[in-house]
């Protein structure tokens, strides 16, 4: 029986046999398997020593214990003690059982590789259009042409929507903005416009 583990039996001539039986929290009680198999528990004076099992079973219900994956989460362990994950789940549960899944007794490797969080695309596409966004500026000048300005309030709302989005996951987003400025007029000229249209 997963999670039990009978060290020592005790015969008598009358009952009750003494038995001393290792059992993990998540093994079935000693008298509820005597009972499926038909046996009297009263036969037995059982007494459990705590323990902790590593039979695959068992620590398949303790991941679920602990971790309590989402139904759209499929998990499967193996023999080697890999823990293995597919399905779709929220960034910050797929990050979180990375790192809490390690520590579980029988749990020697972590794969989560299979796992999507759907948002993950909304927000590659969003990071996608931001990035392709360029505005540009008239010749000496640090405000956008008046044919950008659409362009960048769009650029500006998506990302307000793409901060929402990666402060609810429990992540931050980090923009650098870029200022060019052509060759016409000196370096330092240059510099200073392109450093202002980005401020822009």
């Amino acid at each position: 029986e997963p999670g039990l583990l009978v060290t020592n039996v005790e015969e008598a001539a009358r009952p009750p046999w003494n038995i001393l039986v290792l059992k993990d929290a998540l093994g079935r009680p000693p008298a509820d398997v005597l009972r499926g198999l038909g046996v009297d528990p009263a036969l037995f004076a059982i007494r459990t020593i705590p323990f902790i099992s590593y039979d695959p079973s068992i620590v398949v219900r303790r991941v679920t214990q602990s971790i309590r994956p989402p139904e759209t989460v499929n998990m499967v362990f193996d023999e080697q003690g890999t823990l293995t994950f597919t399905g779709t789940a929220p960034m910050s549960w797929i990050v979180a059982t990375r790192e809490d899944a390690r520590a579980i007794p029988g749990v020697e490797r972590v794969d989560v590789s299979g796992v999507r969080d759907p948002m993950m695309e909304q927000i590659t596409s969003m990071i996608a259009e931001v990035e392709n966004t360029v505005v540009e500026f008239p010749l000496g000048k640090d405000t956008p042409r008046p044919a950008d300005m659409p362009r960048l309030k769009k650029a500006i709302d998506t990302l307000v929507e793409l901060e929402n989005i990666t402060k609810r996951m429990g992540f931050s987003a980090s923009l650098t903005i870029y200022g060019h400025a052509d060759t016409v007029g000196d370096e330092r000229r240059n510099y200073e416009i392109s450093q202002s249209r980005a401020r822009t």
